[in-house]
């Protein structure tokens, strides 16, 4: 069984040969002092990272929104700034922070950008080929805040929280310009048959979502369900992620037609993702980063993975799990929470 066949049948849980995992190695990691002794790490778990060679990190680039003490203006004009390099910052310069703005604005050009910056639609289908020669999964994504995100992006949190409670015409306007524009991605990537979707969008805080559930339902979740439709019904996998809580938002987003969901673990509660969305969906398990993996012993890195398994996997499948390496985590940790993987996955 591939990688491909296996990942497939794990998120439409159809008995998987193991759980798949993915490890995400942020580019931040080139300018830790720690970096050397991780890649050691790194080198040593060969069946989590069959690609990886020495100094590939390195050899690596931050994309322009990722490089440190300089502004970039995306594809909707926004412009951002991060302090790090290889961690996307946030945006200081909203373009219609001033709604009178809206009147002149042009939206970007889906078939020459998109989101970030131009591009070709031919890259997209590169990235298939490679997959393909690969034996992975076919997959292809939305620009990560894609919808939520960008309206912010294009007003400031506080302005579009403003324009749904007032219910504006400006509001209006803007979720169809951004679902447009994503719409016109939506089909362009079904036309080349990928397996997978993905839609991701930070939805949740530490704690809470970002909105209230009932403006979910009113302002987001229509556009959701218009994207997500023509991927269900070409037969592919739709593939959710957000960073945060967002257990207060399940029920709806499954309404949408999510198959897949990406979510933390620790702030979500494992104990309520055994009791509220296991067997509804597939669960795609983002690792703690913040607390566990950073300040615990291996010891309970180890005792935390295997809880995780043992309270959401199943014989059908339904669980993968995925972790970022950020700079904070010691080489230490990394080597357990790796060897936690490769032993409670089944790898």
């Amino acid at each position: 069984m591939n990688q491909r066949e296996n990942l497939l049948r794990c998120w439409t849980m159809r008995s998987p040969g193991r759980i798949p995992v993915h490890i995400m190695l942020s580019l931040s990691l080139k300018s830790d002092p720690h970096w050397p002794e991780m890649e050691s790490v790194v080198l040593r778990h060969p069946a989590l990272f069959p690609e990886y060679k020495k100094g590939d990190l390195e050899r690596e680039n931050p994309a322009p929104w990722q490089r440190r003490d300089t502004e970039f203006t995306d594809s909707w004009g926004a412009v951002w700034k991060t302090a790090e390099n290889g961690i996307t910052g946030c945006v200081i310069r909203h373009p219609l922070q001033d709604i009178s703005q809206l009147a002149g604005y042009i939206p970007p050009d889906p078939s020459a950008e998109n989101g970030w910056e131009k591009y070709s639609l031919k890259t997209i289908e590169q990235k298939i080929l490679k997959q393909k020669k690969n034996g992975q999964a076919r997959q292809l994504a939305l620009r990560h805040g894609h919808t939520f995100l960008t309206m912010t992006y294009l007003r400031s949190f506080e302005n579009l929280i403003f324009d749904m409670a007032d219910e504006t015409p400006e509001f209006t306007r803007i979720s169809s310009m951004v679902e447009n524009f994503n719409m016109y991605h939506i089909r362009y990537m079904i036309s080349l048959r990928p397996d997978i979707i993905r839609y991701p969008e930070d939805l949740g805080a530490q704690n809470t979502p970002l909105l209230s559930p009932e403006y979910f339902r009113k302002y987001i979740m229509p556009g959701y369900k218009r994207l997500m439709k023509p991927a269900l019904e070409n037969g592919i996998i739709i593939h959710m992620h957000s960073d945060g809580y967002i257990m207060d938002l399940i029920d709806d987003l499954l309404e949408c037609g999510i198959q897949v969901i990406n979510l933390q673990d620790l702030v979500n509660g494992i104990d309520d993702m055994a009791k509220i969305l296991k067997g509804r969906a597939a669960i795609d398990l983002d690792i703690d980063r913040q607390s566990i993996t950073v300040f615990g012993t291996p010891d309970d890195i180890s005792e935390h993975v295997r809880e995780c398994v043992l309270k959401l996997a199943s014989p059908a499948g339904g669980l993968s799990l995925g972790y970022g390496l950020y700079p904070g985590t010691s080489a230490r940790n990394a080597d357990a929470l790796f060897t936690a993987f490769e032993k409670y996955a089944g790898i």
